[in-house]
């Protein structure tokens, strides 16, 4: 900013970096990536790229924005406060650089690891939002990896996002006759992501699972339901095998047949979303925590798929 040098922003590593920030701005009111966000990074980044979004996203935080110095930047940019329509309606993916990924060896291909990746109808919280997690940085969160972290379907909020402290929860975790793995898995793979019409599409990987393979598939229309289909390929044989699936839906409550769970809607006697498994498996939660159980004998090689 001093020096007048462009260079960065011209070769493209200033906009990769803010974009990814980007990617986790849900638009939600308020919302926990501008919340943490300093007010001199945004004032930079106004000032530097000239973009109003960033005018836009300041006056979404919760921080005083009457002071001199914005007003100053704010003059500079010369432009308005204007919504980030280019994310709108189509996958962003906040990939591995090179150096990242040769440190993870993780051993898949460099094309398919990324930090995480997000999707969403509309850039404020109106519509729906998908952000998933594409690797495990090791940091003071809960273990993560391969996870929903946020989930939203037409303005409400299915799945809880991640800087409640949640999202980190909405995974598979896995046991082998009452054994977990001793190493758990850090990186996953996204193999696949689309939208087909109203529809987004997301085919991601785990493969470095020690007791299974697992596979996953995301399909969401817009603003009506998402499904979720598990497709694990065992590792190992186990006279009793427990897969779970975890989530944290947003004041969820159990269904009277206990097969899944519903979500509560602005009033009262609403209901926002239902979540339930396309399999019969006891639905419980506990502690804020909702879990989808399956149990049973399984062979290595043999595969299973589970949708919910």
């Amino acid at each position: 900013m001093l020096t007048g040098d462009r260079v960065p922003l011209e070769n493209g590593v200033v906009p990769e970096l803010l974009r990814g920030q980007e990617i986790l701005i849900s638009g939600r009111k308020p919302d926990w990536a501008l919340h943490g966000a300093a007010l001199d990074f945004l004032h930079k980044a106004a000032y530097v790229t000239g973009d109003g979004r960033w005018i836009g996203y300041r006056q979404r935080t919760t921080n005083d924005t009457t002071s001199s110095a914005w007003a100053v930047v704010s003059g500079r940019t010369k432009s308005s406060p204007q919504a980030a329509d280019d994310l709108i309606g189509k996958w962003t993916v906040n990939r591995l650089p090179e150096s990242a990924w040769h440190a993870r060896h993780s051993g898949l291909p460099r094309s398919d690891s990324f930090y995480f990746a997000g999707f969403r109808s509309a850039a404020d919280g109106t519509g729906d939002y998908i952000l998933l997690d594409g690797y495990n940085g090791a940091s003071r969160n809960p273990y993560h990896t391969f996870a929903i972290l946020e989930l939203r379907l037409a303005g409400r909020t299915v799945l809880r996002g991640a800087g409640e402290g949640q999202g980190y929860l909405n995974q598979v975790l896995t046991r082998a006759d009452g054994m977990v793995a001793p190493a758990v898995a850090m990186d996953a793979a996204l193999r696949y992501c689309d939208v087909v019409g109203r529809t987004p599409l997301l085919w991601p990987r785990c493969r470095t699972r020690r007791s299974a393979t697992g596979d996953a598939a995301l399909v969401q229309r817009i603003g009506q339901y998402a499904l979720i289909v598990d497709d694990l390929t065992f590792r190992t044989t186990a006279r009793t095998w427990r897969s779970r699936r975890s989530g944290n839906p947003t004041g969820c409550a159990g269904t009277k047949q206990g097969q899944g769970f519903s979500v509560p809607g602005r009033t009262a006697k609403s209901v926002a979303a239902f979540i339930c498994p396309c399999d019969p498996v006891p639905a419980k939660i506990q502690g804020g925590s909702a879990t989808l159980t399956w149990r049973g004998a399984v062979r290595a090689s043999e595969r299973r798929r589970s949708s919910r």
